[in-house]
């Protein structure tokens, strides 16, 4: 009778190790797969901020303040840091790198301002035309590392 139970408990042992494995890869794979959604809701919400933005810079010659406002420069600022969480360390660095150059207006090598304000054109033609240019670069680059 011992040897009936060692040998049926041998088999219980095996089979709830492997029912045990099975249910731990498939919690993995659960989670991987909420991961992944929850990243691309992410970068969905952030470049749906962007847009009409981005939009409005390619499809207008107007002066860049215009159209990047303070309550632009607020809901964009936003959607980077809930979206920063989701990136790894480095692509986390960059998204930041890339973020200070949109955002920040660069004073004396250091970014402190937190406005669009570099963008103004001061009513120069020429100007406004550059810088509406280089905001339109500068947010395709960030949108390019959300899509990475």
């Amino acid at each position: 009778m011992d040897q009936q139970l060692i040998s049926i408990g041998q088999f219980s042992l095996a089979a709830i190790l492997v029912a045990l494995i099975g249910i731990w890869i498939n919690h993995r794979v659960a989670i991987a797969r909420d991961t992944r959604y929850k990243t691309a809701d992410q970068v969905r919400k952030l470049i749906t901020t962007f847009r009409p933005e981005l939009e409005a810079l390619i499809k207008t010659h107007d002066d860049p303040r215009i159209i990047l406002t303070h309550d632009a420069f607020i809901r964009h600022e936003a959607a980077i840091r809930d979206f920063l969480p989701y990136l790894s360390f480095v692509s986390r660095s960059s998204m930041n790198k890339a973020w200070r150059k949109l955002a920040y207006y660069e004073n004396d090598k250091k970014y402190e301002t937190p406005a669009y304000i570099q963008y103004a054109s001061g009513g120069d033609l020429e100007r406004r035309e550059r810088m509406r240019k280089l905001a339109i670069e500068r947010i395709q680059n960030v949108i390019s590392l959300v899509q990475k």
